[in-house]
């Protein structure tokens, strides 16, 4: 489903921008996406993160190390463009990336700098943002606290986000439940 959604967001991007193609994202990230606006912000965004989330359920991540480089320059580049986009929704997923071992070039302070701007620009609604942060501290009380601060988010005060931050809290929840 991930290699899908990645699919149809490049053929998104491709009817504006038909030079835009997976090949010469894997060649060249930064310099395919020049040509992108803050029109395409949502695509940059669904690109990199259901490419992202492929990866992630890989059976052979190690193996797909090299698709990281594309994967951030798609979401450094709806950033540049849109930081605020989606209440804070690209730093969500800046998270994972910067939370990722350094040697595929994740920052923990990167992380925690995405973390902050995510809740800033939620307006602290982010339950998404607490646990994809807490997945990448290594301080079992602090990723307690922020598991538990995600599942205590009331889903009402932002109705546009309801599904995604429903899902995040029930897997919050299924961390603490794990964790104990």
């Amino acid at each position: 489903m991930y290699q899908r959604a990645r699919a149809y967001c490049l053929r998104g991007l491709q009817l504006r921008h038909p030079a835009l193609t997976l090949a010469a994202l894997r060649q060249d990230p930064s310099g395919a996406l020049g040509a992108a606006t803050k029109e395409d912000v949502p695509l940059l965004y669904w690109t990199g993160t259901s490419w992202g989330a492929d990866i992630a359920v890989s059976p052979s991540q190690f193996a797909r190390v090299g698709e990281l480089a594309p994967v951030r320059a798609l979401l450094e580049r709806a950033k540049a463009l849109d930081e605020t986009w989606d209440h804070g929704a690209i730093y969500e997923t800046l998270i994972v990336l910067d939370g990722l071992p350094a040697l595929v070039g994740g920052n923990p302070s990167t992380a925690r700098s995405d973390f902050d701007k995510a809740m800033e620009l939620s307006g602290g609604q982010s339950v998404f943002a607490r646990v994809a942060y807490a997945a990448t501290l290594s301080n079992q009380a602090e990723k307690r606290r922020l598991l538990q601060q995600a599942i205590e988010v009331d889903l009402s005060k932002s109705p546009s986000r309801r599904l995604t931050n429903l899902i995040a809290q029930r897997y919050a929840k299924a961390l603490l439940t794990g964790a104990r």
